[in-house]
């Protein structure tokens, strides 16, 4: 809209509130926080000229889609579920696409430039979802959200995000691709190759309650070294849904 509000003051406000809300509901907030880091599509298939909407590819749907892709934050602490903040992601091609631009004009003037249609994007300079995501993770952290962990999936998992991470002093976990490579004694090899080498006995079953329902699973971990975190050790989790150790497992 054309308001004169300021977005910034808005932000603080808002944080405030969640903070004050912390503290009033502190039975419901016992326990560390956890920071969720996630990205997420909002399906926008009829409408072709909504501003910062693209084409991305949908992973649940295998499929290329029309909307926004939105990176988050939230925090679960105790029994309280609550939203941070987000920020859409623009593809740099986008950006640099005049015929886009033209398409998300806001204006009624038919006669408006691409340059009307910058104005709208002339403090979106192009930063991947990861640079989103830190900035996400550093605004939390300055505006006094309490949280020890940070967790997330395989698309943050990288030496940047990491170290950032960890120069807050806070822990975090992350889903991890099959094809990211460790070192062996006899070299550098694949977690999905890793895997397969494990002795069925290693893996013990752990309870997980989730909307009052116990899942099992079938975990080993080992600390070993990642080549794409600069070769650090770190503690990898092999996890498998079934007793057989059937399927690919997933990896954290």
């Amino acid at each position: 809209t054309d308001s004169t509000w300021s977005d910034e003051k808005l932000e603080d406000a808002r944080y405030m509130y969640i903070l004050e809300g912390i503290k009033r509901c502190a039975k419901d907030t016992e326990g560390e926080g956890i920071l969720i880091l996630d990205d997420t599509l909002s399906h926008h298939e009829s409408a072709k000229h909504m501003e910062f909407a693209g084409k991305f590819y949908d992973h649940a749907d295998q499929s290329f889609t029309w909307g926004h892709d939105i990176v988050t934050t939230h925090l679960a602490k105790g029994r309280l579920s609550i939203p941070l903040s987000s920020e859409i992601y623009l593809k740099k091609e986008h950006l640099e696409d005049e015929d886009y631009l033209v398409s998300i004009n806001r204006k009624k003037d038919a006669e408006a430039s691409p340059e009307d249609v910058r104005q709208i994007l002339e403090s979106e300079n192009f930063k991947t979802k990861n640079e989103i995501a830190r900035e996400l993770v550093s605004k939390a952290f300055d505006k006094g959200i309490p949280f020890s962990y940070v967790i997330a999936d395989s698309w943050f998992l990288n030496r940047e995000t990491v170290a950032m991470i960890e120069s807050l002093k806070k822990d975090w976990v992350f889903g991890c691709k099959s094809d990211r490579v460790v070192l062996m004694p006899n070299g550098w090899i694949s977690l999905s190759a890793w895997a397969r080498t494990l002795p069925k006995d290693r893996f013990k079953p752990v309870n997980v309650w989730y909307e009052k329902k116990k899942h099992v699973y079938y975990c080993y971990a080992s600390n070993l070294k990642m080549r794409s975190l600069d070769g650090r050790r770190i503690r990898i989790v092999v996890s498998y849904d079934n007793k057989e150790l059937k399927g690919d497992p997933h990896f954290y």
